[in-house]
């Protein structure tokens, strides 16, 4: 069995896919799988309803366990019932939530260890699953407020990760390009113009790499009324210095 959430809410195996057209189904399923363990009634029908449940809410959601169960198939027993509560049993690999953090701590480790390589590959491969916004037809400000952006933060991470191995490989150009596009994304992100002053000036264009730090100056002058952190502030300086050490002072 195959579950996403990486994306819409998907459910799979040899089969093929198997829909869950009701919306509170797919709460619920996202719920259980994200959710270890035991989950209390009461914190389900918390995030069944957002926040909202109804008079009567513990029994209506056990009808909904059956008609999750149904929907599952085969694999309808796993989703058990125990004290007071409810919990459907995966292992890492059928999620691709879980399939996505194993790929970024193993390319991680890759990157870190001196393995840029084989890192990148496995960085690739958690980016490939997926397939929009985290839980993007889940209906539940909980679980975006705690999973989605979670996992956003750690997709954004990965990417941050991606452009060091890049950088070990002497990658300079691509590293470049990427790190134009996630700059005007997410400009808020420090780290990520740190590294394109890095490329820049790794690739014989220090006055560019001097001009993106203008640049991300005046966007958080404006923006949140603050300067550059000190790692930009000291990149800047032995940029502006000459300082051949700012080739390799971000440490990537």
């Amino acid at each position: 069995m195959h579950f996403g959430i990486l994306g819409p809410l998907v459910i799979s195996d040899h089969s093929g896919s198997r829909p869950l057209p009701a919306a509170r189904q797919r709460v619920l399923l996202a719920a259980l799988l994200l959710r270890p363990g035991f989950v209390p009634s009461d914190s389900l029908a918390e995030l069944v309803w957002d926040g909202r449940p109804p008079a009567g809410a513990t029994t209506t959601l056990r009808s909904y366990v059956m008609r999750l169960r149904r929907a599952l198939g085969p694999l309808g027993p796993r989703l058990e019932t125990g004290p007071g509560g409810y919990r459907l049993l995966i292992t890492d690999a059928e999620l691709d939530a879980h399939r996505f953090v194993r790929l970024y701590e193993h390319g991680a480790g890759e990157v870190r260890e001196g393995s840029p390589t084989a890192g990148l590959a496995a960085l690739d491969q958690a980016l490939a699953l997926w397939r929009g916004p985290a839980l993007a037809d889940i209906a539940c400000a909980v679980l975006h407020h705690e999973e989605a952006i979670r996992l956003c933060e750690l997709r954004l991470d990965v990417r941050e990760l991606r452009v060091e191995a890049l950088l070990r490989l002497g990658r300079t150009g691509t590293a470049v390009a990427e790190l134009r596009k996630l700059t005007a994304r997410h400009p808020e992100r420090e780290r990520f113009w740190a590294l394109l002053m890095t490329a820049l000036s790794r690739s014989g264009r220090p006055s560019e790499a001097l001009a993106v730090y203008h640049r991300v100056w005046r966007h958080l002058a404006e923006a949140i009324g603050v300067e550059p952190g000190p790692e930009l502030r000291e990149l800047h300086r032995r940029i502006l210095h000459g300082d051949t050490a700012a080739l390799s002072w971000v440490a990537c």
